[in-house]
């Protein structure tokens, strides 16, 4: 999975992605600070950069999906980092968060960058906020009812506090133990760990996880698992990610030795479309290197390409590798060539239609721009066997695979 990457257009950002992280910071019972709720996403341009530096954010609360009432609003300046990724706290800046702002059957969040229009769709609070309302919970009708200093250690049924900690008095040295007939006192020295786990449970304290592994409680238990970095998108509510896998490498190295390991890395899908007769859409250099440089496999399609009712024509797999730092590339078909050199090599173009090249020359209005750059493009190009007229349905889609 690459990145899981929500779309929401904006007219200073290209796209928001938010991270599928919300959380709101615990508060002590007796506290009357206002709660706080943790937001993090990564800000994108219209080109799939990155944005980095300070950004004045606008975060409101409402309850509705569109439109309605506005519960809570507050503007602030948010440090996004070099990879687009921000984190906030809303509430800790600008106006207070309040219970009252939850109180409400359902919530959603909408976000202004820069001064900018709000994004769209709003991104819907879940359950957890929610707990925010527990704080009403303090003056329960029940409680009311009670005289002030009528309940007392003294005042409860003999057998209440038995299978309580507060009935324990353990002496020094000494750690309440669980056991089947209920908490009892005893001496933890000498124990191994499996038996000091059987006797107060597995803690977090006693786990040992590996590089990469998250922390994950099963229903029962603590334990460690390979975890992955996901995050989300908004353009149509689909979760998408970059998983992490590990390989077993074998290298041989000058000196005649073998070395084994794992090595991790991100499995990633970059999807390229082109919708615009006559020109080329440039391919992110830095991601391409990142994907392809080790080499990787991708297929090239083209839709609409004679008629509206020509679905789809595709080629692939074909295995590829470029070098963002020399331009250079390599395809399956023994196609190979260096961006930028000025020498214009296509590297594939689908079934010989002359629909849909992906190549490394930059075309404008169907004129020839040259290859002088290390960049590679996606061209959707016009011929006998394509639609003639610019404003036909033909798409290009080139994807690739690591």
């Amino acid at each position: 999975m690459n990145r899981i990457e929500y779309l929401w257009k904006s007219t200073f950002v290209g796209s928001l992605v938010l991270l599928a992280s919300i959380s709101l910071f615990a508060l002590p019972a007796v506290a009357q600070a206002p709660p706080q709720l943790l937001q993090q996403g990564r800000l994108l341009d219209d080109a799939g950069e990155p944005m980095t530096g300070d950004v004045v954010m606008e975060f409101s609360i409402y309850d509705a999906p569109s439109e309605g009432a506005t519960l809570w609003q507050s503007e602030f300046t948010v440090s996004v980092d070099e990879t687009g990724f921000y984190s906030a706290v809303l509430g800790a800046h600008g106006t207070p968060l309040t219970a009252d702002v939850f109180s409400q059957a359902q919530t959603w969040i909408g976000i202004a960058v820069d001064g900018g229009e709000e994004l769209s769709p709003r991104f819907q609070l879940q359950s957890v906020p929610y707990s925010l309302s527990s704080a009403r919970s303090e003056r329960a009708a029940v409680a009311d009812q009670v005289a002030d200093g009528a309940i007392t250690r003294d005042a409860l049924a003999s057998d209440v506090l038995d299978d309580t900690l507060a009935a324990i008095s353990c002496a020094p040295g000494e750690v309440p133990i669980s056991s089947a007939s209920g908490w009892d006192c005893g001496n933890i020295e000498g124990l191994t760990l499996a038996e000091v786990e059987e006797a107060v449970g597995t803690s977090l304290g006693s786990l040992n996880c590996g590089a990469g592994e998250i922390v994950r409680f099963d229903g029962s238990q603590w334990g460690c698992e390979l975890g992955s970095d996901i995050y989300l998108e908004t353009s149509g509510a689909t979760m998408h990610g970059d998983l992490v896998v590990q390989e077993f490498e074998i290298l041989k190295l000058p000196d005649n030795s073998v070395e084994t390991r794992y090595r991790e890395r991100k499995t990633t899908r970059l999807v390229v479309r082109n919708q615009r007769r006559r020109e080329t859409v440039m391919i992110p250099r830095e991601r391409l290197h990142e994907i392809c440089s080790d080499g990787c496999t991708y297929t090239i399609a083209m839709r609409y390409w004679r008629n509206e009712n020509v679905e789809l024509g595709s080629r692939g797999p074909h295995a590829f590798s470029y070098d963002g730092e020399t331009g250079r590339w390599r395809n399956s078909n023994n196609n190979s060539g260096v961006s930028g050199d000025g020498s214009l090599n296509h590297v594939q173009n689908v079934g010989g239609w002359n629909c849909c090249y992906f190549t490394e020359a930059e075309y404008i209005a169907g004129s020839n721009q040259g290859d002088t750059t290390r960049d590679m493009f996606l061209l959707n190009n016009s011929s006998s066997t394509c639609p003639l007229n610019d404003t036909s349905s033909l798409e290009c889609i080139l994807t690739f695979y690591d």
